[in-house]
């Protein structure tokens, strides 16, 4: 994306502060206005100390050719009127009105801009997380969570900065050089439009150092995003680092990433240090060319030239030299902000999860008759190995469905088919009939509840966990689902019982009572098909038997569909599905597939042998 189309969609967000920034362009051509008065008033001292005999020039009617006397006649009228006072203290009076004024301006344009920067930021911010709630599950099984944290903090922290620096400058400066000109014009066209020339120079070397700023801000970005997911990772991972001892590698790890990115922010530094000076250096070269050309003119008495004229145009090239000094610096702020917007707008890019709509909406019709596989082949996006091979599997309503299989074989797979994390490849999923990828996604997900190995909790209440699908839980039906899950007794015996907070991941609870949470979560929720996976794995007996029980509790009434490590869970299903590398290779009840003699009972075995080891 080219840099001005970047910026001018930063802009965009704007839209809805247009009021506020006509009022600040308008507060700007004022204060502009004002410092051109005290620049013009201030050219005016000399000739008041130096010449006392100073006489109000004749009548000039006004043209674009006698600009210059015609603003001098006006300034002499006033200042050596007689009825303010002294000329000298007439025109200090007029020079610290003029400089007062302008600043209660530009203090409010000010508090203006902060108000209309803000909002952008917030409109980008807000527009970049509904963004990322949006995108499919493989951007996120691809994308590391530091990467995406620092594009939601960092880079739009970089917007807020290049916006914040150079929204009013941008439309402040301009002006004001523009202003500037136009009376070093009116003074002597012939010596403004040989300072012109360099202007285009200086042009010229601020783009160059403006390209090169945006290519290492974007590696300067890039590292700081690899920081933040070292950081990101070591935190998740903090058990697993202390408990094979690898904080030194770690440490070292994290050194390596920071020393990276303070390389790149250095390099990116000193090519943003660079502009200011070399604008500096060759528009003091200039100023003191023209303290040498414009003096020789204004002694020599030639060309019209006087002394206050010559004096005036030094004072407003040197003003001029401020805007040309701020451009400089704002064009810095675009180019870093542009590497920032770059990153966030590749992101808001992205295709969001397809969800295509029907007629026939499956949140607004009954779930009655079964969910079905329709010769589904799976393989995951940019991978060429097919993980799911022609598998068809119909679960009739109210029954319960076992997937077995050793690692790998495709059981958690098949669960992110349903609620259409993926969608296959080829052949259909349907519900009641209903092609899913013809549904809406909110209303095919509202048909499922899920229950899994390693459940996510939130860094808030008990309640507000439970009765995570709604933005004010109701307590009744929180307690109740407390309940069914076995999980009143120890919510109870809490600090704050239901309004304790329980920590990132639900870090204070132990395993099993973070599962009955979650069960307690699904059966708030109340969906017609339940998804198990490995749902009571990794708990011991007691926890077990609680969990097994809420279990029960949540699977009365509902089509489950269950993926299960441990063989002795699943015995009472309605049918056991065996997978193995993606094909379905035998399904029945317990007794059928155990009595085949096939890759169940093999399993089965295999576990009963170990159980009867470890007792």
């Amino acid at each position: 994306m080219k840099g001005p189309k970047i910026y001018l969609r930063m802009l965009s967000y704007m839209r809805s502060q247009f009021p506020l920034l006509l009022t600040s362009v308008g507060l700007s051509f004022v204060i502009v206005s004002l410092d051109g008065a005290s620049m013009w008033f201030l050219g005016t001292l000399p000739q008041i100390l130096f010449n006392a005999h100073a006489q109000v020039p004749q009548w000039t009617a006004f043209s674009i050719k006698n600009i210059n006397a015609w603003l001098k006649f006006w300034t002499y009228s006033l200042v050596y009127g007689g009825t303010l006072g002294s000329p000298l203290m007439v025109t200090c009076i007029l020079v610290g009105v003029t400089f007062s004024i302008k600043n209660i301006i530009q203090y409010t344009n000010k508090l203006i801009s902060i108000t209309i920067h803000s909002t952008v930021v917030q409109g980008i911010r807000d527009t970049t997380y509904h963004h990322l709630m949006r995108l499919p599950v493989t951007y996120f099984d691809k994308t590391e969570s530091g990467r995406i944290v620092s594009m939601v903090v960092n880079d739009i922290a970089q917007i807020n900065n290049s916006i914040t620096t150079t929204l009013s400058s941008l439309i402040l400066e301009p002006m004001r050089l523009v202003l500037f000109i136009g009376i070093m014009l009116a003074i002597n066209a012939k010596l403004a439009l040989f300072v012109f020339v360099l202007y285009p120079v200086l042009g010229v070397i601020i783009g160059w150092i403006g390209k090169s700023i945006r290519r290492r801000s974007n590696r300067e970005l890039q590292s700081f995003s690899d920081l933040i997911s070292v950081i990101s990772e070591t935190m998740i991972g903090i058990r697993v680092i202390k408990m094979f001892r690898v904080e030194t590698k770690e440490t070292n790890r994290f050194k390596d990433a920071n020393l990276a990115y303070k390389n790149r922010y250095i390099r990116s530094e000193q090519m943003r240090s660079l502009a200011s000076p070399i604008t500096e250096t060759l528009s003091m070269y200039l100023v003191a060319f023209l303290l040498f050309f414009g003096g020789s003119l204004a002694l020599s008495g030639t060309a019209g030239f006087s002394g206050e004229d010559f004096v005036r145009f030094l004072i407003l090239l040197v003003a001029s030299y401020q805007p040309l000094k701020a451009l400089a610096g704002i064009n810095s702020s675009i180019q870093t902000g542009m590497a920032a917007a770059e990153r966030v707008f590749a992101n808001l890019d992205l295709p969001v999860e397809r969800d295509v709509g029907t007629e026939k909406d499956l949140g607004q019709i009954a779930f009655n008759e079964s969910v079905e596989f329709a010769h589904v082949n799976f393989a995951y996006p940019g991978c060429a190995e097919t993980v799911l091979h022609d598998v068809s599997l119909h679960v009739p309503k109210g029954r319960v469905v076992a997937l077995v299989g050793s690692s790998g074989a495709g059981k958690s797979t098949v669960l992110d088919l349903l609620p259409r994390f993926y969608d296959p490849t080829s052949g259909a999923i349907l519900v009641d009939g209903v092609d899913v990828a013809k549904a809406s996604l909110p209303s095919l997900r509202s048909l499922f509840g899920i229950v899994s190995q390693d459940n996510v909790l939130f860094n808030s209440s008990v309640s507000a966990n439970i009765g995570f699908t709604d933005v004010i839980p109701d307590p009744s039906r929180v307690q109740a689902a407390a309940a069914a899950a076995n999980a009143l007794e120890f919510i109870e015996k809490l600090p704050l019982g239901f309004d304790t907070i329980i920590g990132e991941r639900g870090v204070t609870l132990s395993g099993g009572q973070r599962q009955r949470l979650a069960i307690a979560r699904a059966l708030y929720r109340d969906a017609p098909i339940l998804i198990l996976d490995e749902a009571t794995s990794s708990l011991d007996t007691e926890s077990e038997k609680l969990v097994q029980e809420a279990i029960d509790h949540l699977m009365k009434d509902r089509t489950c569909i269950v993926v299960a490590h441990r063989l002795s869970t699943v015995r009472h299903a309605d049918r056991i599905v065996v997978l193995d590398k993606g094909k379905i290779i035998e399904q029945g009840t317990h007794q059928e597939l155990y009595s085949a003699n096939g890759r169940y009972k093999t399993l089965y075995d295999i576990q009963f042998a170990q159980n009867s080891e470890r007792a």
